[in-house]
Parts: structure tokens; C-alpha cells; sequence
């Protein structure tokens, strides 16, 4: 009896020292893998599927460029996107009128040139319109009475001409660029839908006019004088990330910059920097008399839009014809810091010709 108490005793003895030896292997364990190296402690999270996040001090996710990675969210992260710099658009419109053609004091509304800017979070729309100087014009005094400027000075308004259709072009354009750009993803079709619209937008104003100045027109038209107006155009936008899509008919420009470790610098293989050479001149339509419905109808021509587009594009400066040579090759120098320069002196230089100017400056900044 005595020998069976002590071998039950020495078992449990035995059981006990397996049972401490056991927590101090587990506890030595646990004091080697939480060790110190210097300053900068280590902290491992492991989930259940053993996927394994390190956060260090020097390297926290309060970096730009690193995600912030909590015991939540570490089974969804490839579903965390990296912070990335953002970007801003600053854009303003330049314009001034030249000297009107006209002066007797009757010649008082805008002149033909039009610039338009529509900003997006993710885009910026912009648009340039230079109606021709030369082209017809029909136009009455106005039959409201209005301030006279001088003593035989009277106000007009303009039923057909360039400068109205600019205007109305550009109208057209602000309403409804955003969605055939959704739509379409180019310009064409907006200047083509543009074009019908116009056409009969223009013809009625004709049409609505009172039968004796009809009948002046018709004399005209039938005396074999030709009635016509036309316009130059770009349209464009820049994205968010720098890519430039743009279209031109005539003779206005785009200058793109895009950035190197010495600043600015033009994109000297972009099209539009230069004067056209394989698209129509212009949009252009024609007063024609249907002596059978005794209506006017406007026809126009074909377009041949030219296109391009560019990458990384930082500012673009869009104008018309009437910005001056000089400045044009100014802009084409690899000087730092031109761009600002030009601007700077644009104002400064004496109006030499009658031409209306108009600069649309577009840039696209990086947050801080």
C-alpha cells in the first residue's frame, strides 16, 4: 500500500515539473521575438491567414505616400489606394478689342473675338472664336431708344455677321460641350451639331426681320452680291492628369507646356503651334432666297476639323490671330521662365492693328 501512495506521488511530481518546464520554454520564447533593436520598436500584425504589416515611426502612415493600415482594414488591403499629389486648374481669359473699324460712334458692342472656360474637378473645356473682319454684315438701327455717345452716334444691332455668329457659336458651345464630350469623346460632332443649329438659328433672325428690310436683301442677292460670315475655332480640354485633346479650324493657336527640371518647356512637335496647313479655314455660311417658300436659308460648308492632343501638359496658352508675331517666337525660346515674362509684358505693347486679341491661359498646379 505504502509503495503504490509513493509512485502516485512521484507521478504527479513528475506531471507538475513537465507542466512549469513547459510555461518557462513558452514564456522564453515569447521574450526573444518581442526584442528591442536601439530606438525604433517593431510592431507585427498578424491576422488569421498569417498576412504580416510592419509600421515603422520613420515610415508611418501619416507619409503621403503610404497608406495607413489598421487591424480593420489589413484583410482588404489591396482595396487601399496610395495617396497621390492633386492638381488644380488656374485659368483666366485676356481680351482686348482693337481699334474698331468703324468710327463715327455707331461701332460700340464687342468685337468678334470670344473666349469661354468651363472647369471641372476632373477637366477643364476651353474654347477660342475669331469672326472675320472683312466678311458681310447685316445690321439696322436699333428701335429702342439708347443713350447717344455723340450727336450722330445710333445703336446697331447685327442680324447676320461674323461677330454674331462667334457669339452665337460660343453659346452654343458652353451649353453643350460637357455632354457630347460625355458622349462622343471628340469635338466633331459638337461643332457639327453646332453648325445645323446655327444655320437655323441665323436664318430666322433674317426671316423674323420686317418685309421692306427683306426686300433690301433680296435685291442685293439678286444684283449677284454675295452674303457671307465666318469664324476660326479651336476646342479643347485638359485633364486632370495633363492629357491635351484639341480641334481647329483657321488660323488661332495652342501652345502647350510641359515641365522639366528647368521649368516650362514648349512641346515644339504640337500642330497647332504653328499655322494650318491641311484644314478648312473656317466655318463658314451663306445667305441664300428660296423665291418659292419666300424664305432665306443659310447654307454652310464642309468641316475638316484638325486634330492632336498632348501629354503632361502643365499650361497652354490659346489665342487668336490677332496675338502678334513677336510674341508668338518669344514663346518659342527655351528661356526660364518665358511664359510668365510674356505675360507679364503682353499688356505693355502698343495695339499696332485693328484686330481683336483674346488668350485663354490655362494651368494646372500641384497641391501642396
Amino acid at each position: 500500500m505504502n509503495l503504490i501512495l509513493i509512485i502516485s506521488l512521484l507521478t504527479i511530481i513528475i506531471i507538475l515539473l513537465f507542466i512549469i518546464i513547459y510555461f518557462i520554454m513558452k514564456n522564453k520564447n515569447f521574450t526573444d521575438n518581442s526584442s528591442v533593436t536601439g530606438n525604433a520598436e517593431v510592431n507585427e500584425q498578424i491576422d488569421s491567414n498569417q498576412n504580416i504589416t510592419q509600421s515603422n515611426p520613420q515610415n508611418d502612415g501619416n507619409h503621403e505616400d503610404n497608406p495607413i493600415v489598421s487591424p480593420e482594414n489589413i484583410d482588404n488591403f489591396s482595396k487601399i489606394t496610395f495617396k497621390t499629389k492633386e492638381t488644380y486648374t488656374l485659368a483666366e481669359i485676356l481680351s482686348s478689342s482693337g481699334p474698331r473699324k468703324n468710327t463715327d460712334g455707331n461701332d460700340t458692342e464687342l468685337g468678334e473675338d470670344v473666349g469661354g472656360i468651363i472647369s471641372l474637378p476632373e477637366c477643364t473645356y476651353f474654347w477660342v472664336l475669331d469672326g472675320t473682319s472683312d466678311s458681310s454684315i447685316i445690321k439696322y438701327p436699333s428701335d429702342q431708344q439708347t443713350i447717344a455717345y455723340t450727336e450722330n452716334s445710333i445703336e446697331e444691332y447685327h442680324v447676320f455677321s461674323s461677330r454674331l455668329l462667334a457669339q452665337s457659336l460660343s453659346a452654343f458651345i458652353s451649353k453643350n460641350i460637357i455632354t457630347y464630350s460625355e458622349k462622343y469623346g471628340s469635338f466633331i460632332e459638337l461643332l457639327d451639331a453646332a453648325k445645323h443649329h446655327l444655320s437655323d438659328e441665323l436664318a430666322n433672325r433674317i426671316n423674323d426681320e420686317k418685309p421692306e428690310k427683306k426686300d433690301k436683301i433680296i435685291k442685293q442677292l439678286q444684283s449677284g452680291y454675295v452674303l457671307t460670315c465666318s469664324a476660326t475655332v479651336i476646342i479643347g480640354v485638359l485633364l486632370k492628369n495633363g492629357k491635351m485633346d484639341t480641334i481647329r479650324l483657321g488660323d488661332s493657336k495652342v501652345f502647350p507646356f510641359t515641365k522639366d527640371e528647368n521649368g516650362l518647356k514648349l512641346i515644339k512637335d504640337y500642330k497647332f503651334i504653328n499655322e494650318p496647313i491641311d484644314e478648312n479655314s473656317r466655318i463658314i455660311f451663306k445667305v441664300e432666297y428660296n423665291e418659292a417658300s419666300n424664305n432665306f436659308t443659310l447654307k454652310s460648308n464642309s468641316l475638316k476639323c484638325a486634330k492632336d492632343e498632348a501629354e503632361e501638359v502643365f499650361t497652354l496658352l490659346a489665342f487668336t490671330d490677332g496675338i502678334g508675331k513677336i510674341t508668338q517666337m518669344q514663346l518659342k525660346m527655351d528661356v526660364p521662365n518665358i511664359v510668365d515674362k510674356v505675360l507679364e509684358n503682353i499688356a505693355k505693347v502698343p495695339q499696332k492693328t485693328f484686330d481683336d486679341k483674346t488668350l485663354i491661359v490655362i494651368k494646372r498646379l500641384e497641391t501642396i
